[in-house]
């Protein structure tokens, strides 16, 4: 005999220990994995925007990660979570490697034309 869902969420044939928290993505694991990935992109087009996406992806990652430890979200959001972290710290590194390199480029057209910094200034 088959087994009948009791809700609309829960499929048929899946046990669910008592107490447990059941359903489905949580807003806050998608919320850390769109910010990632919004994190990544504006490094390559408007790259003072992700610094901001990369810290809220990686503190959403870390509390949905932490509420998955202690029981309090499902499991399933585990991979979202982490993936949302991981990719609010590339957004946040490939971002702090931009700003070396434009550090770097700046020194080396200083050390290139002396007269840089004095053409800079405005008459």
């Amino acid at each position: 005999m088959t087994e009948v869902p009791t809700s609309a969420q829960e499929p048929a044939g899946v046990p669910t220990a008592p107490g447990m928290p059941t359903g489905g993505a949580s807003s806050t694991a998608l919320a850390s994995l769109i910010l990632g990935i919004l994190s990544v992109f504006f490094v390559f087009c408007c790259y003072f925007f992700s610094v901001p996406f990369g810290a809220a992806a990686i503190l959403l990652g870390w509390l949905e990660l932490k509420a998955i430890r202690e029981g309090r979200s499902p499991p399933s959001n585990h991979g979202m979570a982490k993936t949302g972290f991981i990719l609010g710290i590339v957004g946040l590194c490939l971002f702090a490697l931009y700003i070396v390199f434009f550090i770097l480029m700046l020194g080396l057209n200083i050390g290139l034309n002396p007269d840089f910094l004095r053409d800079l200034k405005i008459k």
